[in-house]
């Protein structure tokens, strides 16, 4: 069965969409209609009083979040925000170091740096593609790689420091010393570093569910290799720790195989349950898709949204708590996949991504979503 971890739940809400469709993605495509803010509150408090007068699996109602997504995007942002503190008893994005804020309001709203920096961030991780176009594409829009440069630049003029966050792609993996390049000319090693840090850019893999598992086929393989700086690997190394390592999904296998067996079900998580625009309600788990569908906010009642999750009666949630990291990686693995992971849950990712479409849709070739 589903734990609720620490006893504790937190809704999120997708009220103003994201203005970016990331081709990496693990939420995959969300609906992007506006929600009514007043309608979006009532029912959060709706839901917690409930919770708290019937005490439904011993479960707080904990936190209430504005996006799922884009943090701060909407136009009454800073009013939203206020209002969303009092409702906490805190700065959650804050208090817990999500350290994220809008691409497209940090390029696009002169102010918001300030504010951002005033309700106390300090950091925040921006992602990198490559150059320009690859940047434009894996964004989703046109002008995200100019946004880049300038929220870079707006987070340093208020003293914040911004982290680059390189996701590795079959475009982008070329343009590696490009990249390093564009590091250079914006003097970042030494204007970050005035800051009392040393300038954090590093290299991740792509996200196995939703987007990176539709566009799959752009993830780096072994012969991608001899393109990774070896500055770049060394800063990766100093972000993630030396025990970091890209291997094949061939090598990976033969790790899961001769190691101890688990299902993928986190030991620890933080528990939110995503609102989309329309109202379906999703665990934090895993991508917004069918099989992980606990319900619908405005057709059903709280307590079957609940047991839904406590349950398992998602198909998302049935696979990851019942099939194991060797069951996955014997059904679904390619004993000569040459596709680079960087770790051994992001591959079991991949493989219950195409348990789900399986066990919903019927066998037939998942590789490409």
């Amino acid at each position: 069965m589903a734990q609720f971890y620490n006893q504790e739940l937190s809704l999120a809400f997708d009220i103003y969409g994201c203005p970016q469709r990331c081709r990496h993605c693990w939420l995959g495509d969300l609906p992007n209609n506006y929600m009514n803010v007043e309608e979006v509150i009532d029912t959060f408090l709706r839901i917690k009083q409930e919770q708290e007068a019937k005490g439904y699996y011993g479960v707080q109602v904990k936190y209430f979040s504005p996006d799922v997504r884009e943090p701060h995007f909407g136009r009454d942002y800073e009013e939203l925000y206020a209002r969303t503190d009092r409702m906490n008893g805190c700065k959650l994005e804050v208090d817990k170091n999500y350290e994220l804020l809008s691409l497209w309001r940090l390029a696009h709203d002169f102010g918001y740096a300030k504010w951002a920096k005033e309700r106390g961030i300090k950091r925040c991780q921006l992602k990198v593609f490559g150059l320009e176009k690859t940047n434009d594409y894996f964004h989703g829009r046109k002008g995200a790689h100019r946004d880049l440069l300038l929220a870079t630049n707006r987070l340093l003029d208020q003293g914040m420091i911004p982290r680059w966050q390189v996701y590795l792609n079959q475009w982008g993996v070329k343009e590696l010393d490009g990249v390093l390049d564009l590091v250079c000319e914006l003097n970042l090693w030494e204007r970050v570093q005035e800051l009392g840090e040393p300038f954090n850019i590093h290299l991740t893999t792509f996200d196995s569910e939703g987007n990176g598992f539709k566009n799959h086929n752009l993830r780096i393989n072994s012969a991608d290799k001899r393109f990774i700086p070896k500055l770049l690997w060394q800063k990766t190394l100093e972000h993630f720790g030396e025990d970091c390592c890209l291997m094949t999904e061939s090598e990976w296998i033969q790790a899961i195989l001769a190691g101890e067996d688990r299902t993928p079900m986190p030991k620890e998580h933080n528990l939110f349950f995503f609102v989309t625009s329309d109202w379906e309600v999703y665990p934090n788990l895993g991508e917004v898709a069918p099989w992980w569908r606990l319900g619908n906010l405005q057709k059903d009642p709280w307590l079957d949204i609940l047991s839904s999750y406590k349950n398992n009666i998602p198909i998302g949630l049935r696979n990851l708590d019942t099939l194991t990291n060797k069951e996955l990686a014997t059904r679904y693995g390619d004993v000569t996949g040459d596709k680079l992971f960087m770790n051994v849950d992001e591959l079991v990712g991949y493989y219950l991504a195409k348990a789900n479409r399986w066990d919903a849709y019927g066998p037939f070739d998942h590789t490409m979503g």
